[in-house]
């Protein structure tokens, strides 16, 4: 009896990186899907591979220094086992830390072994597999997602509206009204393009 309740709740208390990995990857198939104006996936995937600044980027250490220890683990995982791939776009193989192509294939055949039912679950090299496909996108996924935000919003937009409406009305106190409307009209002036911050310099 305890026995059997230690394992029920030890297997309840594991981690389903499947789980995780969709919801990451449909917020990455909506962002590239959008950025590349594609809706085909292979042809999306190749234009996502020719969006490189964000990667240059990553070569040379100005960001996602935490991705690259996962990326060199995804390598020695495909060097051991290639993943199977459809095509002839990519080899299977993320031939080490820095291969961002590579990289970028190893996130969409994993999702397609997971969408399509190719690999069994409980297989030691599928659920690494999963669980590094997961972490290493959600790396990239966090960078997007903290470059969307420094961008010129709708909320920003209305904020600048209101403030402008108030400085007009002269109902508050001009100072801080001043440095707000300022402020938001050098991130609108500085602000990178929403779908294109991945080819923006940090």
């Amino acid at each position: 009896m305890v026995r059997h309740l230690i394992r029920t709740w030890h297997e309840r208390a594991q981690i389903d990186y499947s789980d995780l990995y969709v919801k990451e990857y449909i917020a990455y198939n909506a962002w590239f899907r959008k950025v590349t104006d594609c809706s085909e996936d292979h042809e999306a995937i190749k234009r996502v591979t020719e969006r490189f600044v964000i990667w240059d980027d990553y070569l040379h250490g100005r960001t996602m220094n935490e991705l690259r220890p996962i990326v060199e683990r995804i390598s020695l995982l495909t060097w051991r086992e290639p993943v199977r791939s459809t095509g002839n776009a990519w080899d299977g193989v993320v031939y080490d830390g820095l291969d961002w192509k590579g990289l970028i294939y190893f996130w969409y055949q994993t999702r397609c072994e997971l969408f399509h039912g190719v690999t069994m679950p409980g297989r030691k090299v599928h659920d690494q597999r999963i669980k590094l496909a997961y972490e290493s996108l959600n790396v990239f996924m966090s960078e997007i997602m903290k470059r969307m935000r420094r961008c010129f919003s709708d909320q920003d937009y209305a904020k600048l509206t209101e403030v402008n409406t108030l400085l007009r009305a002269e109902s508050g106190p001009a100072v801080p009204l001043r440095k707000i409307e300022t402020g938001l009209h050098q991130k609108f002036i500085h602000s990178p393009d929403l779908w294109n911050v991945d080819m923006e310099r940090v």
